[in-house]
């Protein structure tokens, strides 16, 4: 019996799985709460509350320019410290 981890984070779904399916499972990540603990360590969360009506126009600019929210911001990320 085969057994995935599946994380979930902002409506987004990764699953983690057997070497042959989706994602390789490094040998340090034993369970869920390692793999966060691990996930921390390079990552940092921004959030924020925007009014629905305007996410909502930004998420067809975006489907339309073929980006993910996450795309965009790191992309504008990049442009304010190049700027610096």
């Amino acid at each position: 019996m085969q057994h995935d981890i599946v994380v979930t984070c902002n409506k987004e779904v990764n699953k983690i799985a057997d070497k042959i399916r989706l994602v390789e499972v490094p040998q340090i990540v034993k369970d869920r709460s390692d793999y966060f603990r691990e996930r921390r360590k390079n990552k940092k969360a921004f959030h924020v509350e925007v009014e629905k009506e305007k996410m909502e126009a930004f998420e067809k600019v975006l489907a339309k320019q073929q980006k993910t929210k996450k795309q965009w911001l790191d992309q504008k990320i990049d442009e304010e410290l190049e700027e610096k």
